[in-house]
């Protein structure tokens, strides 16, 4: 028995009896349908059969729904309304295609337009749904807080400074308080960050670690992927160290080895044992952390309770508001400052931790949101001007069919089709620039902005390119289509030759689409000027030291050394092969250093003019020569010496921010300062004052004391090399003596004035200039196309009128200034309109900003200038023409 012929898809079948005409007609047409999808069965397989069938059904569906016979069953009833509703779109849809297939050029200038707004608009949009209102990829992310011990004496309950200076960490000995005094916590831990080099057989690999207890772990509420994350043992002294890794590492370095678990990894000179690997989206504190390891045993045991280094991190009981917590916390506070009375000045401090995550990028994620928004809407308005001339252009055709018994509901829907097919155009191409162009918008990103690693292109990003292209298509339709639809039947037929009737007022629209335009590009334009100046000002920045001509390097120390003795052998013995090589000048090291090294700020006790003042200072271990090498000037006393060594007095060189506060308008050169750390609490005496160096462009230089290395020992990691030739030409010679001092180990070498430009203030500055930048000069390159079609249409509308006055004398430069007139009397009303708005502008904008006012008049005239400038350039075609109108020919054509 052969096998039964498989039937056409049901649903395009049904769908195809539905649409077709009953009778004869129709069952021939299904026939002849059935019988070329059974000779395709035959000649190319089911596969290929169904889709040509499908193509089939729906160009007989397109082509006979109008058709269809009225049935007498409620059921054929509503087949008909179906069908009228099939027949009606797409008429529709076919009609607007035509339409703007038959002015390509505007079509395209639409399309684009349309395109960068949307495209724009769905990136950053996506940005701003990732990094501010996309919960935390944890479990529950809203009861994740971070605790911070404060002191409310020197900068208030402040979480912004708190979390980028880190200068309110803990030693593991208070954070081991909260943890067994809080009972506000389902979980809480601390965890801290560390470079650390991996050695194996590929050779030394320097990575980012996250030193973890098993408490943070547990906050987070994530669990391993493979293995296991930490346990409450792992946390007890002399527990084997372990590590957790990350899924990028365990890929590119283990190759995905499943029996990595249980293995063992040397870090630095220790082994841990690997006993889990993350999920992939796992990037806790950010995606530069690789792996996780456990605390070693001498943190555990250290009873130092004033130099902190560890973040704790809590998940709060579900009942538990962060005001609960935090006047929990107040009383633990209390209690450890009654036991320990160095303390009692600290509070503890609790805020969330999306807040404190997103909290520095939220103002600047919003004013891009809002400029992208303003770049939109300038579209937006340039499409509906068109459309209002299209609206013209077809008056008479609208006037015509309402004559003919059109119902303005039809009218309606006629235009919106065009309006909203060009927008899903738009949209579409919107969609492309925002998926293919995501990876060099980010690029452009500054990279300590949050939850970049978040960032996905997926149905979100597409469904949200979809919604501002059905938006943008009723924003720029639904006005021209009501008033074509509202066109008086008697008032078009009454209309005669070529005029169009009610042009002055469509006319008196358009100016007001376009000085609105202009308003809005002018407020972009100023906003981006602001930046730019703000950048200008943000690079002319004296640093405090000379970056040009030196290089900084990062050098680890070999996990051999153990005493600071060897560690100093190691530092002299680089510092020698470094000043062997040609072309070095001078060298430097310290243990923090601008635009390199990480910041120290332990308690102090400083001796100023009123008495002993208490607080949290910067100080730095550095070498005689660092102050030489980096180009700090010395303004006071001397510098640091050899002769400054361990038997000598103990002395330090403070800056001139320092030493103001400690004696103001004097000399500050036989104060004394102790830096209030165990071992180190001693007086040292102030003997030299040095010029403020800024470690961030954009923020002010902080009170500095340098001690000599010899005399507070500390790890030497940094270093600057000055040269009096091309720095970049050392680069390599520096890190191949960094090699051979240390094989194992992991080195940076750049040169200073690229650290600078690469520095996080200038990338945020120079990605502002960028994006503000681009979306002013395409708002105002939309604004001024719009004033160019509002003269043209207005020379088309008036030209029997110009060529009147042509014939009867008047003069070709008379109607020229007319004309730009009219172009300049639009800039004039938009750029009045647009300075009120900028006023608001500039008050946003003064949080980002650097050493300029919101209301800056440079950035304020250029602006103006420019829109003026562009305003009369876009004039000046549509008023050539006017002036060159052949009145001969234009009173012929009437």
């Amino acid at each position: 028995m052969s096998p039964a012929t498989p039937n056409p898809p049901p649903v395009a079948e049904w769908l195809l009896k539905v649409c077709l005409p009953k009778g004869r007609v129709g069952k021939s047409i299904l026939g002849d349908t059935r019988e070329e999808f059974t000779q395709d069965l035959r000649e190319v397989g089911p596969a290929r059969a169904n889709r040509r069938y499908w193509r089939s059904v729906f160009s007989l569906v397109c082509r006979f729904a109008p058709y269809a016979e009225t049935g007498r069953s409620s059921a054929r009833s509503s087949n008909k309304g179906y069908q009228d509703m099939i027949s009606s779109v797409w008429f529709d849809a076919r009609n607007a295609a035509r339409l703007l297939l038959r002015r390509p050029a505007l079509t395209l200038i639409a399309v684009v337009s349309l395109g960068l707004g949307i495209g724009a608009n769905t990136a950053i949009f996506s940005l701003v749904r990732t990094i501010l209102l996309t919960p935390l990829p944890y479990p529950d992310s809203h009861e994740l807080v971070e605790l911070f011990r404060i002191d409310e004496e020197v900068t208030g309950m402040n979480p912004t400074v708190s979390r980028v200076s880190s200068l309110w960490a803990v030693p593991y000995e208070v954070h081991r308080d909260w943890v067994e005094m809080a009972p506000v916590f389902i979980d809480a831990g601390g965890y801290s960050g560390t470079g650390v080099t991996l050695r194996g057989p590929d050779g030394p690999m320097g990575l980012m670690a996250g030193v973890f207890t098993s408490g943070a772990f547990g906050a987070l509420g994530v669990p391993a992927a493979m293995g296991r994350t930490f346990l409450p043992e792992d946390d007890a002294v002399g527990a084997t160290p372990v590590a957790v890794l990350s899924q990028g590492l365990w890929r590119t370095r283990f190759g995905e080895d499943p029996g990595i678990i249980g293995e063992t990894l040397e870090l630095d000179g220790t082994a841990y044992t690997v006993v889990g690997v993350m999920p992939a989206r796992f990037s806790f504190p950010d995606h530069s952390y690789r792996l996780w390891i456990s605390f070693s045993d001498d943190q555990k045991t250290s009873p130092v309770r004033n130099a902190g280094y560890m973040k704790v991190l809590g998940r709060l009981a579900p009942s538990i508001t962060i005001e609960q917590a935090r006047l929990e916390m107040a009383q633990v506070a209390s209690r450890i400052g009654e036991a320990y009375p160095e303390e009692a000045k600290h509070g503890i401090g609790i805020f969330s931790q999306k807040d404190l995550i997103v909290s520095d990028s939220g103002t600047g994620l919003l004013i891009s949101l809002g400029a992208v928004g303003l770049v939109l809407l300038i579209a937006c308005t340039n499409i509906a001007g068109l459309f209002l001339v299209r609206a013209t252009e077809r008056r008479r055709e609208m006037g015509v069919r309402r004559a003919l018994g059109a119902g303005r509901h039809r009218l309606v829907g006629q235009q919106m089709s065009e309006s909203l097919l060009l927008s899903l155009l738009g949209g579409a191409a919107g969609a492309l620039l925002a998926i293919f162009g995501m990876e060099p918008f980010l690029s452009l990103m500054p990279d300590d902005l949050p939850r970049l690693g978040e960032m996905q292109v997926d149905w979100r990003l597409l469904a949200t390119a979809g919604g501002f292209a059905l938006l943008t298509g009723f924003l720029t339709g639904f006005l021209p289509a009501l008033r074509a639809a509202g066109t008086p039947i008697t008032a078009v037929l009454q209309e005669g030759g070529r005029s169009l009737a009610g042009g002055r007022s469509r006319t008196r629209t358009q100016a007001a689409l376009v000085v609105s335009q202009i308003a809005l590009a002018f407020v972009l334009l100023f906003g981006a000027g602001l930046f730019v100046r703000s950048m200008v000002r943000l690079l002319a920045v004296e640093p405090g030291f000379e970056p040009e001509g030196a290089l900084i390097a990062s050098v680890g120390i070999p996990p051999s050394i153990d005493t600071w003795e060897d560690a100093f052998v190691h530092f002299r013995e680089f510092e020698a092969r470094i000043r062997a090589l040609a072309g070095v000048d001078e060298v430097g090291a310290a243990s923090q250093m601008p635009f390199s090294g990480g910041w120290s700020a332990p308690p102090a006790t400083v001796e100023t003019a009123e008495g002993l003042w208490d607080g949290i200072l910067h100080v730095s271990s550095v070498t005689p020569s660092y102050h030489a090498a980096m180009g700090i000037p010395v303004v006071a006393g001397r510098p640091l010496s050899p002769d400054d060594g361990a038997d000598s007095e103990p002395v330090v060189v403070v800056s001139q921010a320092l030493a103001e506060m400690m004696t103001p308008g004097e000399s500050p050169l036989g104060r004394r300062i102790r830096v209030d750390v165990r071992g180190d609490s001693i007086w040292r005496t102030v003997v030299g004052v040095v010029g403020d160096v800024r470690y961030r462009l954009n923020r002010s230089p902080m009170r500095m004391a340098y001690a000599p290395v010899e005399q507070r020992p500390g790890v030497l990691d940094n270093w600057v090399i000055r040269t009096g030739s091309d720095p970049a030409a050392l680069v390599s010679p520096v890190r191949g003596a960094a090699q051979e001092i240390h094989p194992e180990g992991s080195s940076s070498v750049q040169v200073l004035d690229e650290a600078i430009r690469r520095s996080s203030a200038v990338i945020s500055a120079r990605f502002s200039v960028i994006l503000l930048g681009s979306l002013a000069a395409l708002a105002a390159g939309l604004a001024i196309l719009g004033v160019y079609g509002v003269l043209a249409y207005l020379v088309q509308l008036r030209s029997r009128e110009i060529g009147i006055q042509l014939a009867m004398g008047a003069d070709q430069s008379r109607v020229l200034r007319n004309v730009l007139f009219r172009g300049l009397a639009m800039a004039g009303v938009g750029l009045g309109i647009g300075a009120g708005l900028s006023l608001g502008l500039g008050q946003v904008l003064e949080s980002q900003l650097f050493g300029i006012r919101s209301m800056d008049p440079a950035a304020f005239l250029a602006a103006g200038g420019l829109m003026v400038g562009a305003t009369l350039a876009a004039s000046f075609l549509p008023a050539r023409k006017a002036a060159s109108l052949d009145p001969v020919e234009v009173l012929k054509g009437e």
